[in-house]
């Protein structure tokens, strides 16, 4: 029989206090980005404080499970007032989960932010110099909304509210595992009557018939959520979690892949040489007194430049090429934005989950290696 899993109640503890951290060194640095002694290296250490939160928040997901912080909210009824202040629209059963969520909202507002506002990404950010840093940074402090998300005076009572839980919890495991040995010296162990059940996963993104079943972190089932092509391109990267995939190997992208081997119709020097001959065509036409005839090969001529600027740039090299390969990355990127804002109010942390983490570009690629999910049959 598998043993019951035992929670480092310590270490769920160590999570919620990270997010609350991360949270305060965005809140604190947005707000000194707008002072006067802001400078290059500052920039560089805002940048370090954004990756710090990011990790913090993925690695906190892995541990703030949805079983264990109902294991919190139980375990803590009675244990004190709940603060009564609210976090900017932030719900949660507890400070654990509230804790979670600052960081999350943070992070999605200073995504939304680099997206709408400055259309970057996050690893756009690293290819800055410290001085593009400097000027871009403050645009975080400047909107305002990040300094209102957590007040230095509500960080000591969401700490001692997160001790109150970590005290309950702790102490109902100590109890549960002092009544379970009892049991197990008595030979009377009830979990050894039970009949094994394929344990339920946490992590589901999967394709029912013609509706998509989703559950993120041990969660509630979403069902009937109508199949789409965004949704298909994300099921395939979750499915290859950890592992770089071609903007092609995208379910719905793997008919546009540009066919290779093949013979151009025409070359660059094709081109130049044709346009050669027409131009010393027209040179002798010159001295002709065929003014149609002239008017027809200058229309010609004009009409082949225009088909060579069109398909080489100034160098000689294929514009047709990179031009579809930026369209399928952009339009990728739309329709799976569409599915973020379809579904964002049914599940805000997946969405905020996959925001973080999903990476579409020319490369891409779902990040955490190391998270699970049931996926159905692989697309």
């Amino acid at each position: 029989m598998k043993p019951q899993e035992s929670v480092d109640w310590t270490a769920v503890r160590s999570a919620a206090r990270g997010c609350l951290e991360a949270t305060w060194s965005l809140v604190c640095f947005a707000e000194n980005s707008l002072h006067d002694d802001y400078d290059v290296d500052g920039a560089t250490c805002y940048l370090a404080a954004i990756d710090r939160a990011i990790i913090t928040f993925k690695q906190s997901s892995q541990i703030l499970r949805q079983d264990r912080l109902d294991s919190l909210a139980l375990a803590s009824v009675g244990e004190g007032p709940r603060p009564e202040f609210a976090y900017r629209n932030i719900s949660g059963a507890t400070a654990h989960e509230v804790s979670r969520k600052l960081l999350q909202q943070s992070l999605v507002y200073m995504e939304a932010c680099l997206f709408c506002d400055l259309q970057l990404g996050w690893d756009e950010l690293h290819s800055m110099s410290p001085n593009e840093l400097w000027a871009t940074l403050p645009r975080f402090g400047q909107m305002g909304s990040l300094q209102d998300v957590l007040r230095i005076e509500e960080i000591q009572e969401i700490r001692a509210w997160i001790d109150r839980e970590w005290a309950a919890v702790s102490r109902l495991a100590s109890a549960k595992q002092h009544d379970q040995a009892k049991l197990v010296s008595a030979g009377d162990c009830p979990e050894q009557n039970i009949a094994r059940q394929p344990p339920t996963p946490d992590n589901v993104f999967r394709l029912d018939n013609d509706t998509w079943t989703i559950r993120f972190q041990g969660g509630d089932f979403q069902t009937g959520i109508k199949n789409s092509m965004p949704a298909r391109d994300i099921c395939f990267l979750l499915a290859n979690a950890g592992k770089i995939k071609s903007i092609y190997d995208l379910p719905d992208n793997r008919e546009l892949k540009p066919q290779t081997g093949s013979t151009p119709v025409a070359t660059n020097e094709d081109y130049k040489l044709l346009t050669e001959q027409i131009q010393t065509c027209l040179n002798v036409l010159e001295n002709d007194q065929d003014p149609e005839t002239q008017d027809e090969v200058k229309k010609t001529l004009a009409a082949l430049r225009k088909q060579q600027n069109e398909n080489f740039d100034k160098n000689g090299e294929p514009r047709q090429l990179a031009g579809d390969t930026a369209n399928v990355v952009r339009n990728t990127q739309v329709r799976v934005r569409r599915f973020y804002n379809d579904n964002n109010k049914r599940m805000p942390e997946l969405v905020a989950h996959l925001r973080l983490s999903l990476d579409i570009y020319e490369q891409c690629l779902y990040k955490p290696d190391k998270m699970n999910w049931d996926c159905g049959e692989m697309l």
